[in-house]
């Protein structure tokens, strides 16, 4: 045998190593079958932990981040405690519910880093926030105080004081400004510009009612103000305010001293007592302001006049209207007054209804020169009022007819948006009679038919209320009239019209 050893021990050694080797077996196979049970263990819990965080923590922690964001100013200021809360409460319930320590330290783990993410960029937000929050509120804040600072303009600590409005906006600037980190020239800038705003609302509104007061309040707070600019602002509104006040109390004291309501005044005297700078030198800044205040005054005689003018025109035209249907006569000439405009007629007519009354007898025709003459003036647009109609009815020199038809062209007359085929029609009835030897151009029988084509024409486009190429061709067919009155004249056949 090998080694000298007998057979039988050899066998014997090799049965008892195998009988140790087969006792060691069950213990082997239980410690695999161990530790696999503690790594299936720890799979179960890890995926248990994972599908908790999928499916709840992740979802809810996200929903409660994502609102919060969506908060702005005041609201994220103030807010992000509850939210912070909310989102641990999640963790506590959620790590409340898990059945062991070993998924509970897992979530933990899993968990404090997401919260500690979204908890950070919260507190972000809300720093953002909050000083977004503060700078529209220092704003608004401003704003409130810079209107209060018009409001109390006359009250001058309560507004400039050390302790007052304008320092109470630069402080909150300043103080607000150290909060957000903002520039303190920036915040200075922005008070700057709340306490101009203030000033400036201040002397304009007091300018709107009295400029006299505002410039008073200019004069005490410019220095406030921040620039040359805006000063030279508010002085670009007041400074018109001021001097209309001035003019206004120079255009008072010029209408009293002339007395500038009597239409029959010194209008160029009161004129060149403004224009004179040894006058009103408090008042009137210089030669631009002197013609100004001029001006005004000349156009406000200039009204006042033509409104005595109207209403004696209109006087003289109701007192002529009683005349001519017989209403007055006599001493009743002489004491009449206008119901309308309380004034009694001009001197004039006044004459000429008294000779009119003494002559009774009315004309049988009227005087062909009279009426073109009228007819004439009129359609040329050289009469200013009814009176010179009114004066040759009286004078006997016009029919009552026609007297009320040339009354009827003069109201036709005064209203440019009726009289619109003035033009037209004159010109029509010239171009077709012209003769450059002939009273104004035209055929001297022709112009004698002129007045009773114009006011038939008048009398058409009134009752017919005619228009455009409808007074045309009316117009046309009067014409035509007028061709077949001439060609009678011509044959010794006259025919002026009905």
């Amino acid at each position: 045998m090998p080694g000298g050893q007998p057979a039988d021990q050899d066998i014997r050694a090799k049965s008892e190593a195998f009988d140790s080797q087969v006792g060691q077996l069950p213990r082997k196979s239980g410690t695999i079958f161990e530790d696999k049970a503690i790594s299936r263990r720890e799979l179960l819990d890890k995926v248990s932990v994972n599908d908790v965080y999928a499916t709840e923590f992740d979802p809810a922690a996200r929903a409660i981040y994502e609102e919060y964001l969506r908060l702005k100013g005041k609201d994220a200021a103030i807010g992000i405690t509850a939210y912070q809360q909310k989102m641990q409460d999640l963790a506590t319930d959620i790590r409340q519910r898990l059945p062991n320590d070993e998924q509970r330290m897992r979530f933990d783990e899993m968990a404090s880093h997401r919260m500690q993410s979204n908890l950070d960029a919260m507190a972000r937000h809300q720093a953002d926030q909050t000083a977004r929050w503060i700078a529209r509120t220092g704003d608004a804040m401003a704003q409130a105080l810079s209107k209060r600072i018009s409001d109390e303009r006359y009250d001058f600590d309560y507004v400039a004081g050390p302790e007052g409005l304008i320092q109470g906006i630069r402080n909150m600037y300043a103080s607000y400004g150290r909060v957000t980190g903002q520039d303190p020239a920036a915040s200075a800038l922005k008070a700057a510009t709340a306490i101009d705003r203030g000033l400036s609302d201040a002397v304009l509104t007091e300018a709107a009612t009295n400029p006299a007061g505002a410039k008073i309040l200019y004069d005490r707070y410019e220095s406030y103000m921040s620039s040359t600019a805006v000063r030279r602002h508010v002085l670009n509104h007041l400074l018109p305010a001021i001097r209309q006040e001035q003019t206004a109390a120079v255009y008072n004291d010029v209408i009293r001293r002339f007395n500038l309501s009597d239409p029959d005044s010194d209008i160029h005297a009161a004129t060149k007592w403004v224009m004179d700078p040894n006058n009103y030198q408090d008042q009137l800044a210089g030669p631009d302001q002197r013609n100004d205040a001029a001006k005004t005054i000349q156009g406000a005689w200039n009204r006042a006049r033509q409104l005595h003018e109207d209403n004696q025109s209109s006087a003289d035209s109701n007192f002529t209207d009683a005349v001519a249907k017989r209403e007055i006569a006599g001493m009743g000439l002489q004491t009449w007054r206008d119901s309308e405009t309380g004034l009694q007629p001009s001197s004039g007519i006044v004459r000429a209804a008294l000779e009119h009354d003494a002559n009774p007898t009315a004309p049988g025709a009227s005087d062909r020169d009279t009426l073109v003459s009228l007819a004439h003036d009129l359609s040329n647009r050289r009469m200013n009022s009814s009176g010179p109609i009114d004066k040759a009815y009286l004078r006997n020199l016009v029919t009552h007819r026609d007297f009320r038809e040339l009354r009827g062209l003069y109201e036709t007359y005064r209203d440019p948006a009726k009289s619109r085929w003035f033009d037209s029609a004159k010109t029509a009835y010239y171009s077709r009679y012209a003769d450059p030897n002939g009273p104004n151009g035209v055929n001297a029988d022709a112009m004698k038919l002129f007045p009773q084509y114009l006011t038939d024409l008048d009398q058409a486009v009134r009752d017919q209320n005619l228009k455009g190429a409808q007074i045309r061709e009316s117009a046309d067919k009067m014409l035509k009239d007028t061709d077949r009155a001439l060609v009678g004249q011509w044959f010794g056949n006259t025919a002026l019209g009905p």
